[in-house]
């Protein structure tokens, strides 16, 4: 094995494309209920895109619980686990299109609660 192999291999699935890292450093980054919150919601969107609508729930929950490694940021809570796993799981071009919802998401929260906080 070369070492571009080696290299390769020691990446992150989630930072192999610009979006979908960005989405995941955003995510890490919010507050836990923010994290729980953008979840939530994405997960209702994931579940009705292909391959998922046509296996859950008895296969996505299978793929999803057979994680059994807690060691990953995202492992501490079920609803971003999931919602992590399901990400980890869709194609390409549907993560790199949901990881930009999440980056949507995300910057609209912060900047709601920046207003609000101003507000006060």
């Amino acid at each position: 094995m070369n070492e571009d192999d080696k290299k390769a291999n020691t990446i992150r699935w989630y930072d192999r494309d610009g979006i979908v890292a960005k989405s995941m450093n955003l995510l890490q980054e919010i507050p836990d209920d923010l994290k729980r919150q953008v979840a939530s919601y994405l997960v209702d969107d994931i579940i009705n895109r292909k391959p998922y609508c046509d296996m859950f729930p008895i296969d996505t929950h299978y793929m999803i619980l057979s994680e059994q490694r807690r060691r990953r940021w995202y492992d501490f809570d079920e609803t971003i686990h999931i919602f992590v796993e399901l990400l980890r799981h869709a194609s390409e071009a549907q993560r790199v299109a949901i990881s930009q919802m999440v980056i949507d998401f995300i910057e609209t929260l912060i900047e709601t609660d920046r207003i609000a906080r101003n507000e006060k």
